[in-house]
């Protein structure tokens, strides 16, 4: 088979589910039928990848080829001169930039400085484009994306000289949404469309992390509701999409956010309910034991949703924030003194025969 790098990289991405498959018929989790048909659908699926029907030891020899590919060479000789060239160009460079560009940028005016800034960002946006493709690509089109909350600093602090850092995050998302969206639809990648989704989720909610917010590394709790609903309105599109429309309505340009809606809004959503649940969290006796209810509630209708209608990052993050609430009560019990070394042992002990039971009994956890 003559294959390209992002063909070989989906072929070794299923021969590592086949490899799933028969370590779970290997501990019975599975019955040998049932792992046939597993199998012949992932050498269907590497059929279609590769254009032409895939034997088993074709797709298992896919993954050796490409993984050979990754460390086969490059610590001769050839490539150590290569490397070293590289290493001196790069040295030579940044000097070359430190004593001769950087002096003249800084007799530049402000202005001038600003308009380089952009049309910096831009270039690394836009040309990638034109010019490259694949991964390499995304990753300077990434870079320039992040390079643009710098740029815009320097705008509002040429143009608006406030001194006030009051919502300035929430200014920037705002600003950043429509350039960064324009990005992710350019390339149609799904992790350049995680920008967007931070930064709505930061404009409309005023925070990502609602749960640090009611710590003492926190501002204030008081963007913990605000940032609650921002995620929930998220969650509620995407989840609502997925639940009723079809397969087909998923894709193009809501598909591509999905993944980032699901997996940031998760975060943002259920790391509100942590911090609410909380006893750092200044609230009535009520509305604390209200908390309890809406954090464990929430969190086992993401994993019965997640499990019951196939939405994976719905059902990770709940079954992660399961866990994190569960922590969290059990050490806002208080304990004193040496106390909490037999509670560390304690926990440690737990976590240890959960984790082996789980890895010798695979078939009770498939769906999580």
């Amino acid at each position: 088979m003559d294959l390209n790098d992002t063909q070989l990289e989906a072929l070794r991405s299923l021969s590592y589910r086949v490899d799933t498959v028969n370590d779970l018929e290997t501990r019975g989790a599975i019955d040998a039928a049932q792992a046939d048909r597993w199998e012949a659908d992932y050498l269907a699926e590497a059929a279609q990848i590769a254009g032409e029907p895939v034997e088993l030891e074709q797709l298992l020899q896919a993954r050796t080829v490409l993984e050979q590919g990754w460390f086969a060479g490059y610590f001769d000789f050839v490539h150590i001169l290569w490397v070293v060239v590289g290493a001196l160009v790069l040295v030579g460079g940044l000097g070359l930039v430190a004593y001769y560009v950087v002096p003249f940028i800084k007799d530049l005016p402000r202005v001038v400085h600003e308009v380089l800034a952009w049309a910096g960002c831009l270039a690394l946006v836009i040309l990638p484009w034109h010019l490259l493709g694949g991964g390499g690509a995304v990753a300077l089109a990434a870079v320039g994306c992040l390079c643009m909350p710098l740029a815009l600093l320097l705008s509002l602090d040429i143009h608006i000289r406030t001194k006030s850092s009051e919502h300035l995050l929430r200014v920037m998302s705002g600003f950043l949404l429509l350039p960064w969206t324009a990005v992710a639809l350019a390339y149609a990648s799904p992790a350049l469309a995680a920008l967007p989704v931070l930064a709505f989720l930061v404009f409309t909610g005023d925070s990502l992390l609602p749960a640090l917010e009611v710590t003492p590394f926190g501002g204030h709790g008081d963007v913990v509701p605000t940032a609650m609903l921002s995620a929930a309105g998220l969650l509620a599109v995407f989840a609502g999409v997925s639940l009723f429309a079809s397969t087909g309505d998923w894709g193009g340009t809501l598909a591509l956010f999905r993944p980032a809606a699901t997996w940031l809004g998760g975060l943002t959503w259920f790391g509100g309910c942590l911090g609410l649940a909380s006893r750092h969290y200044r609230q009535s006796k009520a509305r604390f034991w209200g908390a309890q209810v809406l954090a464990v509630g929430t969190v086992t209708a993401a994993l019965f949703v997640g499990s019951v209608y196939g939405l994976g990052g719905l059902q990770e993050v709940g079954g992660t924030f399961l866990a994190a609430y569960l922590l969290e009560k059990f050490f806002e019990i208080p304990w004193r003194r040496e106390g909490y070394v037999w509670m560390c042992l304690s926990l440690a002990g737990i976590l240890y025969v959960g984790a082996s039971f789980a890895e010798n009994h695979p078939q009770y956890f498939l769906g999580l």
